[in-house]
């Protein structure tokens, strides 16, 4: 009876071994499938000398502004500065991405309120966000007009100078 109790233990002990390891293979794959999807429709981008392009629009290095005088610069290596004297934690220097949202790829970690489309995302150098993750940015902005990008949630667009 012994023998026969410690027999099943033992199976059970190694289905469950067998069953946590294929849950974190399969967690894995999901993230690396996330980052290759990225990597994808970032590699989708043209850049040019003078203009990004996003899908059906384009975004030229330069600086970008809205009504209340809050200031975007987009440098051609990636990285941004940032004045704002309404709202001065978003003043900085950080980098920015360009990407597309796909949002039933995502199975988790994003937003509730981001949906399908182009967007452009400021991390500043301070919020160490994963910039593999770019819509987890704080300052993550829609884009669906030609050098301009706007905050769904309120009614700031910024546009070129």
């Amino acid at each position: 009876m012994k023998k026969r109790y410690f027999k099943l233990m033992i199976f059970l002990c190694i289905m469950m071994f067998i069953l946590v390891g294929c849950g974190n293979k399969s967690e894995n794959e999901k993230k690396q499938q996330e980052s290759n999807v990225l990597e994808n429709e970032t590699s989708n981008l043209e850049e040019t000398e003078s203009v990004i392009k996003a899908g059906d629009y384009t975004l030229e290095y330069g600086t970008y502004i809205d009504k209340y005088g809050t200031k975007y610069t987009l440098n051609k290596d990636g990285t941004f500065n940032c004045e704002s004297t309404s709202l001065p934690y978003n003043s900085g220097t950080g980098i920015f991405k360009v990407f597309y949202f796909e949002d039933s790829l995502w199975e988790f970690d994003y937003p509730a309120d981001i949906r399908e489309g182009w967007y452009i995302g400021f991390n500043l150098d301070s919020n160490k966000k994963d910039e593999t993750k770019p819509w987890l940015f704080e300052n993550t902005y829609n884009i669906e007009g030609n050098n301009e990008f706007y905050n769904a949630q309120t009614d700031e667009i910024w546009t070129l100078e």
